[in-house]
């Protein structure tokens, strides 16, 4: 009777555990809906807004794991410190460990601009601002504009706003760290909070560990006034930026005395053909890869078929030894022709010239390839010398005086298409950027951009009526 019971009850647990197993292989556990909300702010120690504050270190906790991003660029600390604090993240926390000594009487804020995200998704915290005083006192003066690329009314978030406290040491940009920065968002726009009352000299520079203007070649503006935060708490001011245009060219290789003849590399070059065809919006330029010289006893030809060379086609080579230039050519649509590059048109370095000339043969678009832009301009003065711009992807394309109301472009690149109008204000034909030096500032001509695309189709006549 035992054997009998122990039997049947070995065969319930078998039958029960066949079962489970079953179920278990048909069950996968499902993953909930992704996570896309952003870490949230549970408290910090010491709190936000603290007056008298004496402490050395700040720590935020959080609802979920954290990790960095960017935090050199994306955190902004006012007044600028003299020693950079020390930020650690771990698991929930970030903790600001104070180096600098602190000012008296001073309301000092924190502002984390994307700096924090949560570590599985990557979600960004947008703004996560914090302040305290060292007085008795929040400061609660604020300072707001907006930020425009001068040139072609566009906005650079990459850019910020910098104040110094006011001096009549104006070069102070050039060589000093600023007092105060905002980052500028998407749309242009930046705003200061928690400022004293006192007067700042205001710019804009790039956003890098220096903040200050080192580089010519990235952006940069000033005001013309001074900001008096006491009594401006509702003006809102306009930053117009500009900067020089920066060498892409590759900086040529140092020359190595005894190397190999096989291991001298070939002169190499790029040009704007592709799959033999040359799209004539382009501008025609022919780089080289590394530093060479030209040999101006020959000469780049461009030929019909029958190898009869254009009079009218002349190239220019530019003084960083890179880069050959066509001068102002009338391309014709659909044409063939050839581009002959003599043996000896280059050197490079080593005094190797090219192993054999070269011909390369191409021909431009058809027109299949553009659409027709018609433009009918309305309430525009035709006596203020105004520029018309056409940018693609925020790049200029093409640039042409207003003369009349109706402008006819033949030919336009298909897809969407920016409009942007400047006064040419000493009618010297081309955008005039600013300059700023201590004895010597003016601003740059000022672009205004048409607010609504324009979407150009492929072999059509578009027209559009257009009111700046």
């Amino acid at each position: 009777m035992k054997l009998l019971y122990y039997f049947c009850f070995g065969l319930f647990v078998y039958i029960l555990l066949s079962v489970s197993i079953q179920c278990a292989s048909i069950s996968l556990p499902l993953g909930g809906p992704k996570d896309s909300l952003p870490p949230i702010l549970i408290r910090s120690n010491p709190p936000d807004s603290q007056i008298y504050f004496k402490n050395k270190k700040i720590t935020f906790y959080f609802n979920e794991f954290l990790q960095e991003n960017n935090l050199i660029n994306n955190l902004f600390i006012s007044p600028n410190p003299t020693l950079q604090p020390e930020i650690k993240i771990k698991l929930n926390t970030v903790t600001i460990f104070i180096k600098d000594t602190l000012k008296p009487n001073t309301t000092y804020s924190y502002l984390f601009n994307n700096a924090i995200a949560d570590l599985r998704e990557k979600n960004l915290y947008k703004k996560l601002s914090y302040c305290f005083s060292t007085g008795d006192m929040i400061d609660h003066n604020t300072f707001q504009g907006s930020v425009v690329n001068a040139e072609t009314g566009e906005f650079d978030s990459t850019v910020i706003v910098i104040l110094y406290r006011y001096t009549k040491d104006d070069s102070i940009v050039f060589h000093e760290r600023p007092d105060y920065f905002s980052p500028v968002n998407s749309q242009g726009r930046f705003s200061f909070s928690f400022l004293p009352a006192d007067s700042f000299l205001a710019f804009v520079v790039q956003n890098s560990n220096k903040k200050n203007y080192f580089d010519s070649t990235t952006p940069f503006a000033f005001l013309n006034h001074p900001i008096i935060t006491s009594t401006d708490t509702n003006k809102k001011d306009t930053f117009y930026f500009y900067k020089s245009i920066k060498n892409n060219n590759k900086k040529a290789n140092s020359k190595i005395k005894n190397i190999k003849e096989k291991d001298i590399p070939k002169i190499s070059f790029k040009t704007p053909i592709e799959n033999n065809e040359y799209d004539f919006l382009k501008p025609f330029t022919i780089s080289f890869v590394n530093k060479v010289f030209w040999n101006d006893s020959f000469n780049i030809q461009l030929t019909d078929t029958f190898y009869k060379p254009y009079s009218n086609f002349m190239m220019n080579f530019d003084t960083t030894n890179f880069t050959f230039k066509v001068n102002n050519f009338n391309w014709l649509i659909d044409k063939p022709y050839y581009l002959i590059m003599p043996s000896r048109l280059v050197k490079d370095e080593y005094d190797k010239y090219f192993a054999n000339a070269d011909t390369i043969k191409f021909k431009t678009f058809n027109d299949k390839n553009y659409g027709k832009l018609i433009l009918r301009l309305k309430n525009i003065d035709l006596t203020q010398n105004y520029i018309l711009q056409c940018l693609v992807n925020k790049e200029v394309i093409l640039k042409m005086p207003i003369t009349k109301n109706t402008l006819t472009i033949p030919y336009m690149y298909p897809g969407k298409l920016n409009l942007s109008i400047y006064k040419d204000e000493n009618k010297n034909g081309i955008w005039d950027k600013g300059f700023y030096s201590k004895q010597l500032k003016y601003q740059p001509e000022k672009a205004i951009i048409y607010p609504k695309d324009l979407q150009i189709k492929k072999n059509w006549d578009n027209e559009f009526v257009i009111e700046f």
